[in-house]
């Protein structure tokens, strides 16, 4: 061990932080949650002189001044080494230690594990959840769980329930009339067969069971390295012992880890007698439900039928209590895989946590103010898991809370923050490292009944301040946090530090973070990869019509659609003052456009997006895309992170957006004319385009891309020469305001050394990438043909190359996959772009109102 790390074994052991002097003890959800004394217990104490408290805020009050391990190559850093050099003997050491009675068993059958901690004698919770079929436990007992634990468990399993009054009447005066105050009598019943059934008759041998006893744990202290440090660190009579039942399910191979209390008792079948089970066979969540929401926070118990009006689950922030916006629209309905299984975007399951009926997971505040019991509906059509999007952040506890083996590096329970806060605050800090890794939250209906062990409602209260007063600032400043980091290690030392200096946790966690890595290290846990959002870029969606019924759900699904990969999404459109409004309750960005169904309106929406973010720190360029297009991320960004924001990007066919100034191919042909020809390869029309590019004078005149040939004006050229036989380009909003923009004494700064301005060929004007380096010089071609109203398709081309002149800047064009024949916008369609010789970067169209949400976004992330 370090010498840093064994200065810091003081301040760890017994969980008393250096700037603190006692230890006040609270009880947890359902077992032990010996707590420091909060360090915001004052917070509730008004000032003297003051008609109001101080809020908090994100701003920092301290500097962190420690070791930070994983501030640099995580492969090179002396502590994962370190963890690499105890490996080898780790395996054999734990496992000596443990001394389960069956080892060729664990190793077999126990990839799924129980995990609880507790100071109470065995309850049903606990010995159902050691009857699941193929599931294992690991208890974690206290100084203060009886000696005979284990005996009194066995016992428990063998007996059958013949009453509820041990599992609905709570000692608490206040929940002990909760069977009385049940309305729905037939619910009563049913739960009371769920709570009251028979034991079933798998195994009691306990041999799935591993009972950690105080002087195992004390002997898993003694281990070397990492492991033994964090053991060693974990402060006894507390809540977070339960990181050492993690730690040893994780070594023992656990895929899956059900994190729960022993006051939550999972149901039983009503024909069996049976638990439940909490986990499919085939590892699919069927019919689940795909949220939909422009909010950053999430209030999963009204869309999942909350039996009280107005309900929230505890670590919800109180001032979005009452906030609509963030109780999320269900999009459709969907099966997610899990266990590793990739659905979506680069996406997969990584926490399930189930709601629970009776006395469920909610705060002081809510059990004070509003009537117990509360249930979920568990079967029917009303029934549905629910998937938390991306960008949203939800409370997860836990209490009921299965997480995937992907998941399992943020289970790290902070430990200088009540029992009442602790799971929660770990559970937000896990949703900003999971929204780069891929890692998706659900809810999953009630397959759970709690029955609350004694609390004081206002002695929660206080412990729970810190949820009542910063929950919504920590969502606040997740949403927004970014690392340069590029490993999971990395980011979430970074992440706790930052959240230390802002006064969430205190220095003692970001120790025990640390040897909590490098424990996992030692263990052999592979921490997943980054899949990480672009937060360098901001993508701007042009919807051309704001007339549609289904226009709020479809900008709300679009914009958050593209947040699963890019951080910064704004929609742009003829919006109303009222829609505007809405979009804003709803926290979805939007750009007010013209109503003239997108003849012009996006090059300005685009323009004005450019200036509006030209001196961001964050945002280096912006993207431009239609709603009916969609962007290959891999192909736009090369593969690379960040977005790649030196070039210019367009969509086209090979010479749209390109460096026309020096191209070969722009070299005169042998007869010094142009040519336009066209070609079908498998039923899609292509263009070959040679010398389109022409030259406008300022007295009108035009001439060829080469000065081979003179024409005295627009009608001219295009009679003799064929300059272009697209049907727009005659029309006045196209060659001719072209003409117009050419002689406009303001184009003077765009005129080449012949005093020309330089015509590309028009292009397919559905997407563009700008970077906001060329903002102003963007803006200021792109007002010159707002002036004359030039069609995009024939503006979008020439803005990009009086960019390019302007400022020297460079540009790459890529593949677009489309077709004017039938099948254009259809499956077929989508099957020859996914199919075809290119690897496209841009496909289109791809309608919202033609597809269904679900078949949209099955296929975007197709298409990748």
């Amino acid at each position: 061990m370090s010498k840093e790390l064994q200065k810091s074994d003081n301040m760890l052991q017994g969980g008393v932080h250096e700037n603190q002097n006692q230890i006040v003890n609270h009880e947890h959800e359902g077992g032990i949650a010996d707590i420091l004394s909060p360090p915001t217990s004052g917070i509730f104490e008004a000032a003297k002189n003051s008609a109001t408290g101080t809020v908090f805020n994100n701003e920092k009050i301290r500097k962190y001044v420690g070791l930070s391990y994983y501030d640099k190559n995580i492969d090179s850093s002396a502590s994962a080494d370190d963890s690499k050099l105890f490996r080898p003997s780790t395996n054999e050491s734990i496992l000596e230690v443990l001394r389960v009675d069956d080892p060729g068993y664990i190793s077999n059958h126990c990839n799924k594990w129980g995990v609880v901690t507790t100071i109470f004698d065995p309850t049903k919770a606990i010995s159902r959840v050691a009857s699941l079929p193929s599931w294992c436990l690991i208890i974690v007992p206290d100084t203060k769980t009886p000696d005979n634990y284990m005996e009194k468990l066995l016992q428990l399993q063998r007996e059958k329930d013949n009453s509820d009054s041990d599992l609905t009447n709570s000692k608490n005066n206040t929940d002990s009339d909760l069977t009385n105050s049940i309305v729905d009598q037939d619910m009563l019943e049913l739960e009371t067969n769920n709570i009251n059934g028979t034991t079933t008759d798998h195994d009691l041998s306990n041999k799935n069971i591993i009972f950690l006893t105080v002087e195992k744990q004390k002997e898993l202290e003694n281990l070397q390295g990492p492991f033994g440090d964090f053991i060693r660190s974990t402060p006894w009579n507390h809540f977070c012992r339960k990181n050492v039942g993690y730690l040893v399910a994780m070594f023992l191979g656990a895929q899956f880890i059900f994190d729960f209390d022993d006051d939550n008792y999972i149901k039983l079948d009503i024909v069996s007698g049976h638990p439940l089970s909490i986990l499919p066979d085939d590892l699919n969540l069927r019919n689940t439900t795909v949220i939909m929401q422009g909010a950053n926070a999430f209030n999963h118990h009204p869309i999942m039928g909350a039996s009280v009006e107005g309900s929230w689950a505890r670590g919800f922030p109180t001032d979005l209590i009452q906030n609509k916006a963030t109780q999320g629209i269900a999009a459709y309905q969907t099966d997610l895989p899990i266990s590793g299984q990739t659905y979506g975007v680069k996406r997969e399951v990584g926490v399930i946590q189930y709601l629970a009926d009776n006395n469920p997971d909610i705060d002081a505040l809510h059990r004070m103010s509003k009537p117990l019991p509360i249930t979920f509906p568990l079967d029917g059509a009303s029934a549905s898991a629910v998937l938390v999007p991306t960008h949203a952040y939800s409370p997860y506890n836990a209490q009921a809370t299965i997480h995937t083996r992907n998941a399992m590096f943020a289970m790290l329970l902070p430990s200088t923050v009540p029992g009442r806060v602790s799971d929660i605050w770990r559970g937000y800090f896990a949703q900003c490292i999971f929204a780069d890794t891929g890692l998706s939250l659900v809810f999953a209906p009630p397959k759970i009944v709690q029955v609350r062990n004694d609390h004081d409602y206002l002695g929660d209260f206080e412990a729970e301040g810190d949820l009542y007063l910063k929950s919504g600032k920590l969502i606040e400043f997740l949403a927004q946090w970014d690392s340069k980091h590029n490993t999971v290690p990395q980011r979430m030392e970074h992440l706790w530090i930052d959240l230390y200096e802002r006064g969430y946790i205190e220095e003692t966690d970001i120790l025990s973070l640390q040897k909590w890595i490098g424990a996992l290290y030692q263990i052999g846990y592979e921490f997943p990869p980054l899949k990480r959002r672009f937060r360098n870029v901001a993508v701007m969606g042009q919807f051309n019509y704001a007339d549609k019924p289904s226009v709020f759900h479809d900008v709300m699904f679009w914009v958050q659609k593209n947040r699963e990969q890019f951080d910064t999404v704004l929609a742009a459109g003829p919006f109303s003052e009222d829609q505007i409004s809405s979009f804003k309750e709803h926290s979805i960005d939007v750009v007010q456009g013209k109503d003239d169904r997108g003849f012009y309106s996006p090059l300005e929406n685009q323009m004005n997006t450019l200036l509006r973010f030209k001196d961001s720190d964050k945002v280096d360029g912006v993207i431009y895309v239609h709603d009916d297009g969609i962007m290959n991320v891999t192909e736009l960004s090369q593969g690379k992170y960040p977005f790649p924001h030196n070039d210019i990007i367009g969509s086209g066919d090979g010479y749209s957006y390109m460096d026309i100034r020096h191209a070969p191919s722009m070299l005169p042909t042998s007869d010094g004319v142009f040519k336009y020809n066209a070609k079908r390869v498998n039923d899609t029309m292509y263009i070959e385009r040679n010398n389109l590019a022409y030259r406008v004078f300022s007295d009108g005149h035009i001439e060829d891309f080469d000065k081979t040939v003179n024409f005295t004006d627009l009608r001219s050229a295009m009679s003799e020469i064929g300059l272009n036989k697209w049907h727009h380009f005659k029309r006045a909003f196209c060659g001719p305001a072209q003409v117009k923009v050419a002689m406009d004494t303001e184009s003077k700064v765009f005129r080449e050394d012949d005093g020309s301005v330089l015509i590309p060929p028009y292009v397919q004007a559905d997407f563009l990438f700008v970077p906001t380096k060329y903002a102003d010089a963007f803006a200021d071609a792109a007002k010159l043909h707002l002036k004359h109203t030039v069609f995009i398709e024939c503006a979008y081309n020439t803005v990009a190359s009086m960019t390019k002149m302007k400022t020297n800047a460079t540009s790459r064009s890529v593949d677009l996959c489309t077709t004017w024949i039938p099948r254009r916008g259809d499956d077929r369609h989508m099957r020859d772009c996914k199919n075809g010789k290119n690897n496209y970067g841009f496909v289109h169209p791809w309608k919202l109102g033609k597809q269904s949400y679900s078949h949209w976004s099955e296929t975007y992330d197709w298409l990748q």
